[in-house]
């Protein structure tokens, strides 16, 4: 999703593997505070953004267009993070739960959603779309058990650069207890373009 705002959202939806992954987003209400000179109020905002805006609506719209199956979403992927706020909580974490006090690549750490770590996360701008559409979707999705497993970008955390990564794991409360030691497949890829052309890198994601 574009818009003259500068607004963006883009998206890789997989329906394959249940999963959609996020690597750049700014919403239009993000761009109206970033870019404008003014202190716009929140109903002046409100008369600038078209109707869809938000992140997790977005997703969901398109991935319910896309998919045969959208109550069966099971992961969101957020790849290359570079939000401040985000990424201050990550580094928390990190340093308090890494076994290096450092950000650690993949498989790097997983967090219930009943954790103060996990829900530190879920509360961080990267994480709100996610928890948008377990609050608005729950009708469609059901009871899930849901975690989340942060890593750094590229799989070397003395590149912070290129940002951290943040995978949610919405497994339906049925399902059995999974531990990760590689990404689902597909989340493991490199995009390197909009068409999700992608190659894929081994363990290092």
């Amino acid at each position: 999703m574009k818009d003259n705002k500068g607004a963006h959202y883009e998206v890789y939806y997989i329906p394959l593997w249940n999963a959609i992954i996020s690597t750049d987003t700014r919403s239009p209400r993000y761009q109206i505070q970033a870019n404008f000179d003014f202190k716009a109020s929140s109903s002046n905002i409100n008369k600038l953004i078209p109707p869809l805006n938000r992140q997790s609506d977005v997703m969901w719209a398109v991935w319910k267009t896309i998919s045969k199956t959208p109550n069966e979403l099971r992961y969101i992927c957020r790849n290359g993070i570079i939000n401040d706020d985000t990424k201050g909580v990550m580094s928390d974490i990190f340093t308090n739960k890494g076994p290096a006090r450092r950000p650690v690549p993949w498989p790097g750490l997983t967090f219930g959603i009943d954790t103060e770590e996990g829900q530190a996360l879920l509360g961080t701008p990267n994480g709100l779309a996610v928890a948008y559409i377990l609050m608005d979707r729950a009708k469609e999705l059901g009871r899930r058990k849901v975690s989340v497993t942060i890593a750094a970008s590229g799989g070397d955390p003395d590149q912070p650069e290129l940002g951290y990564r943040m995978l949610w794991d919405l497994a339906p409360e049925s399902a059995p207890s999974v531990t990760l030691s590689l990404p689902p497949p597909g989340l493991g890829l490199t995009f390197t373009s909009k068409t999700a052309s992608a190659t894929r890198r081994p363990v290092t994601t």
